[in-house]
């Protein structure tokens, strides 16, 4: 998997901005090679279905290709996937294939760290 620089550096911004709230937003790129070209940010705080609809809407109206979901919890410590994180998966699974969406999330016990990297990313897949 490869994320460009201009990726990562919205998803630590977003995280920056509002580092109370459970932040995310979508993963664009190519599903073939794994390869996440940009995000979109778009929820702090708790994440509304209709937001997310908006959100997607706007997104693939750019021509631009939903391959994932990041997400931050509100906790430094939490490193749980929350529940509407598989619903996401769901929907962009049924979009994409099943096993494809990657899921992001940050550790954001590492963001002031420069030695690592605070997102890790893996392939979710859906029992």
């Amino acid at each position: 998997m490869k994320i460009e620089l201009l990726g990562y550096s919205k998803i630590i911004l977003h995280c920056g901005k509002y580092p109370h709230d459970v932040v995310g937003g979508f993963l664009v790129g190519e599903v073939s090679g794994k390869h996440i070209s940009d995000v979109i940010p778009c929820f702090h705080g708790a994440p509304l279905s209709n937001v997310l609809e908006l959100g997607a809407e706007l997104t693939e109206g750019t021509g631009k290709k939903i391959i994932g979901v990041y997400f931050a919890n509100e906790r430094i410590d939490d490193m749980n996937v929350p529940m509407y994180i598989y619903q996401i998966v769901k929907t962009i699974e049924s979009n994409i294939g099943a096993g494809n969406c990657i899921v992001g999330q940050v550790v954001q016990s590492a963001i002031n760290d420069t030695s690592k990297l605070c997102l890790k990313v893996r392939i979710m897949k859906l029992t």
